[in-house]
């Protein structure tokens, strides 16, 4: 979707692979950013708008920097961000496990952006912020017509 230019996937950094690559269901690695605090990866879905309900994270491969502490995040200008999931979890914690989670804050209309911010260190007391693959869950509102169910 990214090359097709769906959308667009940008990051706070990258230091492996294209962070394009976490939404490529073909992707067999993991993609990271740089060791920095409140490390990011965000998804803009340009003349869209996504009513987000429920996500899924694949962790990495590395055998360790294992995510556990983030929030999920939506904003229609990139500058303000409203909360919609914040976790401090080990469900992530072991090579290529896939948990799916249920945004509990913040209900909305939808968001043109969203974003995955780590919020504290992994589980190797780091900050690269490291995953396999990202999917989301919930409504897509194709600005202007009649919202599909994905």
């Amino acid at each position: 979707p990214h090359l097709k230019g769906l959308l667009t996937v940008s990051s706070s950094s990258s230091s492996s692979n294209n962070n394009y690559d976490v939404i490529d269901n073909k992707f067999d690695g993991y993609w990271f950013t740089a060791n920095e605090s409140n490390s990011w990866i965000m998804f803009d879905f340009k003349d869209k708008v996504l009513q987000l309900t429920d996500y899924a994270i694949k962790s990495d491969g590395n055998g360790a920097n294992h995510l556990q502490n983030w929030v999920i995040e939506g904003s229609n200008d990139s500058k303000n961000w409203y909360l919609l999931d914040k976790r401090i979890t080990k469900a992530l914690c072991q090579n290529y496990v896939t948990e799916t989670f249920q945004c509990s804050l913040k209900k909305s209309n939808g968001y043109r952006f969203i974003r995955l911010r780590q919020t504290g260190q992994n589980s190797n007391f780091l900050n690269y912020l490291m995953i396999s693959s990202i999917e989301f869950f919930g409504k897509l509102d194709f600005v202007g017509q009649k919202k599909k169910k994905i």
